[in-house]
């Protein structure tokens, strides 16, 4: 089974793409050279490199183990404090239960800090080694915010997806299907609210990043920072659309479950309307059962006669169009 904590590495870029894989223990020997450091928050022994070690100011240490925030960002002279969001793929997972991604860029080195699995950190992780990778702290960011946004779009695409099926599904929906649609519906509307808590502040992160003069980034990144910040806004408006889809989808089942329920108990009455004098006539002869079994001829000219009072009400009722 994969596990789904985090695992810890350090990287010195070379500036082509590949990335050097260095013991987090020994990042004191990177030196000048662009690193990306990523680190699980739940060891103890990361805390204290923060705050011994790192070099980072107080205030950062203190953003950077915070483990219960909103996506946003600021700035320092120093550099860019940045919290993310991104999908939780992890086996038996819920993918409305995002994971928070935070880092630290300076000129050259990024820190980021995460507890659970991310498949954008594993990927950034093996197109390093491949040679495929960033080049610079800013681009690691870069490209670490690009992949997870490609996974909310997936998500998003698949919440579209799963929405379009159960409409198709509630065509020919049958009584004892409707529980069934009834919990993809609660399951689907759960997920677009616990996505779209985050995303909205996610995208308006990105509007501001997109807009800020930062050196570090090159024109090529600035385009990938507007294109990040165009996907979510679509993928906030696919969910805002696929939250009133969910509404729609739910209240055209329960308007179809009222009316197979309608339907129940209008053929009920209808056997009750008709059943109710026969009860009535018989019970009344009840009590002079015992005569009428001792006369073969009286209980026959009894029982043709109710058949013929039922149908005659049947004849009626359909008569007055009531079924």
């Amino acid at each position: 089974m994969v596990s789904s904590v985090t695992s810890e590495f350090c990287f010195v870029l070379d500036g082509k793409g590949k990335g050097i894989r260095v013991s987090p223990r020994h990042i004191e020997k990177v030196g000048d050279k662009e690193a990306w450091i990523h680190l699980d928050e739940e060891n103890e022994k990361n805390v204290e490199w923060l705050y011994k070690q790192s070099g980072l100011e107080k205030a950062v240490i203190e953003n950077l183990l915070d483990k219960d925030m909103q996506p946003r960002y600021f700035t320092t002279p120093r550099g860019l404090f940045v919290v993310l969001r991104g999908v939780n793929s992890n086996r038996n997972a819920d993918v409305e239960d995002m994971i928070a991604l935070r880092m630290w860029i300076e000129e050259k080195r990024i820190i980021s800090f995460s507890h659970r699995r991310l498949m954008s950190i594993e990927k950034m992780a093996v197109l390093l080694k491949e040679g495929l990778g960033p080049i610079t702290a800013m681009n690691t960011f870069i490209m670490i915010a690009e992949a997870m946004n490609e996974n909310i779009s997936e998500v998003v695409a698949k919440i579209d997806d799963d929405l379009d099926d159960i409409e198709n599904d509630m065509i020919d929906v049958r009584r004892d299907s409707t529980t069934m649609l009834q919990s993809r519906i609660s399951d689907i509307r759960h997920k677009i609210l616990g996505i779209r808590r985050y995303l909205g502040p996610q995208r308006d992160l990105f509007n501001s990043l997109k807009v800020m003069d930062i050196q570090s980034v090159s024109k090529e990144e600035h385009m990938i920072l507007k294109d990040i910040s165009r996907d979510l806004q679509k993928c906030v408006e696919d969910l805002d659309f696929a939250r009133e889809h969910a509404t729609v989808n739910q209240e055209e089942l329960n308007s179809r479950i009222n009316v197979q329920l309608n339907q129940t108990m209008y053929l009920l009455t209808i056997i009750m309307v008709v059943l109710a004098p026969l009860t009535l006539i018989t019970g009344i002869l009840g009590s002079n059962s015992t005569e009428v079994m001792q006369e073969p001829i009286r209980f026959l000219g009894i029982t043709v006669s109710l058949l013929f009072l039922g149908v005659l009400q049947v004849l009626y009722l359909k008569k007055k169009k009531w079924f």
